[in-house]
């Protein structure tokens, strides 16, 4: 690529923008040209450039060329000649669709997820699928490994997607900021065989994180059924077992001792977990080279004690299963969309434990789940773990989107509360709340409606109710939305930069 067709891909890209800027928004850091590329083809190859545009609702790929010679697969749905000095150069306007972000990437590799390099890293999740571009943004400023893409298949149900736009959102974030650090993307809390094939079949790119959510796989009272005393895996975990019969450790001082009456709780309670994660480590390691994979027993309302830690990492390891994350149950609650609720000395005690087992095994970082709006337990995340855990947030941009929805277009923030207070049932089935609905009417007769969005009852329940209203009001959100883009964008970092200011510190 010599300096001159540079120079002239930043002009049209200039000249675009000023001369079309009443029909179409420029997305000033997405332009890419040969020399984004990170291959000496492409280089030699390919002489167009891309960049990102918004017409209203609807995004598309520039593609600059010379010759009317696109890269894109899909046709154009419009093509515009400028002349720049003695060049004619023709742009070519594309969906900024999957199948066309797949011919960006063959352009530029570096638009890929990775596994995790750092020893920090922080999970995004974008509901809606337009806020990857301020996650870039906030992540440009602090040193940690960023997830863009991070879905669970309750959420891609949900919200009527799939795991392949899931990841083309993230993308398009990527290229939209011209991002160019390694960041990744998680196939989150992964349940069931089902919804891990459809993560790993999809067909755009491999997830580079797998989250096992074992919820359907513990034992909740620990007693052991009759069925369980038949079954030849229960039986041969048990038996294995028996090495750690008069075994003691001290973590952080907490001190372990295993007998027979404890394993065979412990047995009872996590077997089926342990024989399903291995299964889905198997399952992935069979069909992906390189992934990290995090187990995690977080979505159920037992604590994971420091004994159960050990033993659960531990027989993981001995059944070859290499993680890099894991995510116990902590103690207190970590309820949706507010503050973490109950004792922080016990909270940090606990977790000066589970931390020094895991340095014991000295393979996997702690993992911090349901983190959004957790100011109390921040501080705890440096002063015990140091530089090394994983923290994932989710919700908190979609409550961002309500914010910004509430100041820009009330009536449409009216009639999504009347939507959530109608289905408010149905919609908190799926995770751990209380509602007051005393607290939400006075509320709804005494509060201004912006400030519904930080008041802990009503937050909550918008919260949990995205399905609902994103299904329901899709396309006037996004209207609302990308009007008002730049305040948007400005509202999600606002509220990643307060988070961060309590976990870094600045």
């Amino acid at each position: 690529m010599n300096a001159r067709k540079k120079m002239d891909f930043l002009k049209i890209f200039k000249m675009f923008k000023e001369n079309l800027k009443s029909k179409y928004v420029v997305y000033d850091n997405s332009l890419h040209f040969g020399d984004n590329a990170n291959n000496e083809k492409i280089n030699k190859d390919n002489n167009n450039g891309f960049f990102l545009i918004r017409e209203k609702n609807k995004r598309f790929f520039a593609e600059v060329s010379a010759d009317k010679d696109f890269s894109l697969k899909d046709s154009p749905v419009n093509v515009l000649e400028f002349n720049s000095e003695k060049d004619v150069f023709y742009l070519g306007l594309f969906d900024a669709s999957v199948n066309n972000s797949k011919k960006l990437i063959e352009v530029f590799p570096d638009l890929k997820p990775s596994r995790m390099n750092k020893k920090i890293s922080v999970g995004f999740g974008d509901r809606i699928g337009i806020a990857s571009g301020a996650h870039v943004k906030i992540s440009k400023e602090y040193d940690y490994f960023p997830l863009f893409a991070q879905q669970s298949g309750r959420e891609i149900s949900k919200t009527s997607k799939d795991c392949e736009t899931v990841l083309h959102n993230a993308v398009m974030g990527v290229f939209q900021e011209g991002y160019e650090g390694s960041w990744g993307s998680d196939a989150d809390h992964v349940g069931d065989e089902k919804w891990l094939n459809i993560m790993l079949n999809n067909t755009y790119l491999p997830y580079t994180m797998f989250t096992i959510d074992t919820y359907h796989h513990i034992n909740l009272d620990g007693t052991t059924p009759d069925s369980y005393l038949s079954d030849v895996k229960f039986k041969e975990r048990l038996l294995k077992s028996k090495k750690y019969i008069g075994k003691n450790f001290s973590f952080a001082g907490c001190n372990l001792s295993y007998n027979e009456e404890n394993l065979h709780f412990i047995v009872s309670r996590y077997y089926k977990s342990l024989d399903f994660l291995s299964d889905c480590f198997n399952s992935i390691k069979n069909r992906i080279k390189e992934f990290d994979f995090e187990p995690t027993f977080d979505e159920r309302d037992i604590d994971t004690t420091p004994l159960e830690h050990f033993y659960i990492s531990s027989e993981l390891i001995n059944d070859g299963v290499s993680f890099s994350t894991m995510a116990p149950k902590f103690p207190g609650l970590f309820e949706k969309g507010i503050d973490y609720e109950g004792d922080l000395k016990v909270f940090a005690e606990t977790l000066k434990s589970h931390n020094e087992i895991a340095k014991y095994f000295g393979s996997y970082r702690l993992s911090l789940h349901s983190a959004d709006d957790k100011f109390g337990v921040f501080k705890y995340l440096r002063e015990i773990l140091g530089d090394n855990f994983h923290v994932k947030t989710s919700g908190t941009t979609w409550m961002e989107s309500l914010r910004t929805i509430a100041k820009f277009n009330p009536d449409l923030f009216k009639r999504i509360l009347d939507s959530v207070l109608a289905t408010a049932e149905e919609n908190s089935k799926d995770y751990y709340i209380v509602l007051d609905y005393k607290k939400i009417n006075d509320y709804l007769k005494n509060k201004q409606l912006a400030d519904l969005v930080d008041i802990k009852e009503t937050r909550q329940l918008l919260h949990v109710s995205y399905g609902t209203v994103i299904n329901e009001f899709r396309n006037e959100i996004l209207e609302t939305l990308f009007n008002h883009e730049e305040a948007y964008m400005d509202n999600i970092i606002k509220n990643y930069k307060n988070h961060f200011k309590a976990i870094f510190g600045n």
